[in-house]
């Protein structure tokens, strides 16, 4: 009774930490119409990052060099997406594995 106490406590914890999708309640049709919109216009950033490239810079100013600069980050920003990365350090991970198998 005691093991299953321990096992409820830790699923009790982790289920909210599980994975969940959270587009999963779209339309197919509101997909297809978004990808014909975000492929138009990553067509239209990406033919702007190729001008910019061909650009001849050595006759730019400082300013007009920034201002390409900063557009050029604020595109490749803007297509990246709203993904994030979680990084976890080893001494967490270590104390997270230390307490997982005391728990269990």
């Amino acid at each position: 009774m005691k093991k299953l106490m321990h096992y409820l406590l830790v699923a009790m914890f982790l289920i909210p930490l599980a994975p969940a999708q959270l587009k999963a309640n779209q339309s197919v049709a509101l997909n297809v119409v978004n990808t014909a919109e975000k492929n138009s216009s990553e067509k239209a950033t990406m033919a702007r990052l190729k001008a910019i490239k061909l650009k001849a810079k050595s006759h730019l100013t400082k300013d007009e060099c920034r201002t390409l600069r900063e557009e050029v980050q604020y595109i490749r920003d803007k297509h990246r997406g709203p993904g994030g990365v979680i990084y976890i350090s080893t001494g967490a991970l270590i104390l997270i594995i230390v307490l997982l198998i005391i728990l269990l």
